[in-house]
């Protein structure tokens, strides 16, 4: 029900005749010039909708959503079904994504176990550099490695990457280095 980034998308579309005539030879295209989806099955063929009636139809589009999307972008499609007279009906729909948004919340030094246990980086000690991270977007992320590196010449990195298996939405976790 919810579109995610990286997913293969089969769209389920719903039809309503409205004319008092039956729709016969129906060509319906989706379309969209949205950089974050890619259309892989955009044309359907339907025989006939009579009138005042109802088809549903199973997963007749497909789309690719990009492995990096703004969380809760909307997508704008455009439905757009010709007969077998030249009719030509448009429909628009929209369709949310949802990604993962990682914010830093804040870092501390955890200096108990190898300095002397003061919360600060002091000259000689190894410590464990303690970064909360939030999910605040829509979408877990799986995977997640977060890397550390300092310019300085006085700091050795010991352990420079981190990683999370899973950082469910709306969740914190902290990253130790």
């Amino acid at each position: 029900s919810l579109v995610d980034y990286n997913e293969l998308i089969d769209l389920d579309v719903e039809l309503y005749n409205v004319g008092s005539q039956p729709a016969q030879n129906l060509t319906v295209v989706i379309s969209t010039n949205d950089q974050y989806v890619t259309l892989i099955d955009s044309v359907d063929f339907l025989a006939t909708i009579n009138a005042n009636n109802t088809i549903n139809i199973s997963s007749p589009f497909s789309f690719q959503v990009d492995n990096y999307v703004p969380d809760q972008h909307v997508v704008l499609f455009t439905l757009t079904i010709t007969d077998n007279q030249s009719n030509s009906w448009t429909s628009n729909l929209s369709v949310t994504l949802n990604a993962p948004l990682i914010e830093d919340l804040g870092l501390s030094i955890d200096d108990i176990n190898f300095g002397n246990g003061n919360s600060r980086l002091d000259a000689g000690e190894t410590l464990d550099l303690v970064v909360t991270i939030k999910n605040s977007g829509h979408s877990d992320i799986m995977n997640l490695n977060s890397f550390l590196s300092c310019s300085s010449p006085f700091v050795t990195v010991n352990s420079a990457v981190s990683s999370t298996s899973v950082l469910p939405s709306n969740q914190q976790q902290s990253v130790i280095f």
